[in-house]
Parts: C-alpha cells; structure tokens; sequence
C-alpha cells in the first residue's frame, strides 16, 4: 500500500471519527443536577415553608427535543429538581428552608408555592442548543393570605461537543440563573 493511500485512509478515519462525535454522543437522559455556587450568608433569622413546586409544563416527562425530534428526558421529576433547587438558594442566602416536599414544615412561617411554567431544551444544531426556564412563585402568611407573586424566567444558547456533561452543565447552570435571583426576591419579602 502506498504512502499516498495510507494517508487518505487515516484522514478519511479522522473525518468519519469526528463527524460521529459532532452528530451527537450525548444520550436521551439528561443527568438534573444542581449544586449552588457562592459563599453562603450567614443565617439571617428569617425562615420560610416551601412547598414543592407544580409542574404546569405541557410535556412533563420530557425536557427537551433533538433536532431530529427525538426527545430528552430527565433523570428526575422537573418539580422536584427546581424545587430543591430553590431550596438550595435560600439556604445559600441564609434563610431557614422547611421543605414541605420532604414532610417539614414550620408552624407560623412564611410559606413559598408556585409552579414551573416553562423548561426546555432545544438541540438547534449540531453543537448548538438552547434553554428557556420559567417559574411562579407565590408568598403567602403562615395563615395562607396571599403576599407577593412574581415569574421568573431566563434563556441560555450554548455551544459546546454533544455530551451529557455538557447538557447537564447547561440545563444546571441555567437553572441557577434563574432560582438564584427568584430566593433572592422573595427572601426580601419575607
């Protein structure tokens, strides 16, 4: 075999090898994680019921479309990952969390429910995608009087190699973006 033949063979390897990689590695799960970033306050005294957050999105089982229209799929309930997620985010701003979604409650505090309206991700390309998340939070008294309402929204476009880490690392930070600023509006209602 000649030198000439060789290279074209490991050339057209080289090009097949990255055409699988770019036409998507990344599986159908979507790992939701979610770790809070920053320094956390110190505790501020104030305290709040937060009950787990109702998923109103149209599609509930997916999070996501390919662009071949395959869908992703999360590896655990939306409302329960931006629920805790929230959580997170007023431990992180000092505040005392009472997670009703794990039974706890505080007699007397302020109590935080709402809903997810929105959360999608969109594979627009072959390294390209995009994200749109959007909650309701409402605040009411220990009694149930209605307080403060607010949405909350944010979108992201990434691009990036398909791969899970990659996507879980979008769909994370997205949702940081979003439930960072919502636990501090409505810690400065309480």
């Amino acid at each position: 075999m000649t030198t000439m033949v060789l290279k074209k063979i490991l050339a057209g390897a080289a090009l097949l090898l990255t055409l699988g990689l770019i036409s998507g590695c990344a599986g159908d799960v979507v790992n939701l994680r979610y770790v809070a970033v920053g320094p956390v306050l110190q505790n501020s005294g104030k305290e709040v019921t937060l009950l787990e957050l109702e998923d109103r999105r149209p599609q509930t089982v997916a999070v996501g479309q390919r662009k071949d229209g395959g869908l992703f799929a999360g590896d655990v309930r939306v409302s329960d990952w931006v629920s805790r997620a929230l959580a997170d985010e007023f431990v992180r701003q000092g505040v005392q969390v009472y997670y009703a979604g794990e039974g706890v409650s505080s007699p007397g505090a302020p109590v935080i429910s709402g809903s997810v309206e929105n959360l999608w991700l969109t594979e627009t390309g072959n390294t390209s995608y995009d994200v749109d998340m959007k909650i309701t939070l409402h605040l009411s008294d220990s009694s149930g009087k209605a307080i403060y309402t607010e949405s909350f929204w944010c979108k992201q476009n990434a691009q990036f190699l398909p791969s899970d880490s990659n996507i879980s690392n979008l769909m994370s930070d997205t949702l940081r973006d979003l439930v960072a600023p919502a636990a501090q509006a409505m810690r400065n209602r309480l």
